[in-house]
């Protein structure tokens, strides 16, 4: 007897999402060298982030750069078939690695003088009476 064996029912390898496919429209047309005109309209990818990400990445919405890379990568690796596994996707090959997010906090340096001012009207003045000093 014959044995049927379930198969999974995953995307074919050869088929590319949405966003993949107009990525990859937007690059061919930014990198051709037969375009009559210079300009590139970005509209159909725009469109396809906004869709993909549920509206979280949109035009007029301001978000974090880093979430969006991060997130636009992702997408484009699952997009193209990646898995998991290394060098899954050509996204996987060109951008895995480690990051490091370095954030710096701006001092507000007051200088000796505004400041030593600053304490000098606060205090009593030497006559004894409570009046600030001018």
């Amino acid at each position: 007897k014959d044995v049927m064996i379930p198969m999974k029912k995953n995307k074919p390898p050869h088929r590319m999402s949405h966003l993949a496919q107009c990525f990859g429209e937007l690059v061919r047309k930014v990198w051709s060298d037969k375009r009559f005109k210079s300009h590139v309209d970005p509209h159909m990818l725009i469109q396809a982030i906004s869709d993909a990400s549920k509206k979280k990445f949109r035009v007029g919405l301001q978000a974090e750069a880093g979430e969006f890379l991060s997130w636009f990568l992702n997408m484009l690796h699952i997009g193209l078939g990646g898995t998991r596994k290394p060098g899954s996707s050509i996204i996987y090959k060109c951008f895995q690695g480690k990051i490091e997010v370095t954030t710096r906090q701006r001092k507000v340096e007051i200088e000796e003088d505004e400041q030593n001012e600053d304490t000098s009207a606060a205090e009593p003045s030497a006559h004894g009476d409570d009046t600030m000093n001018e």
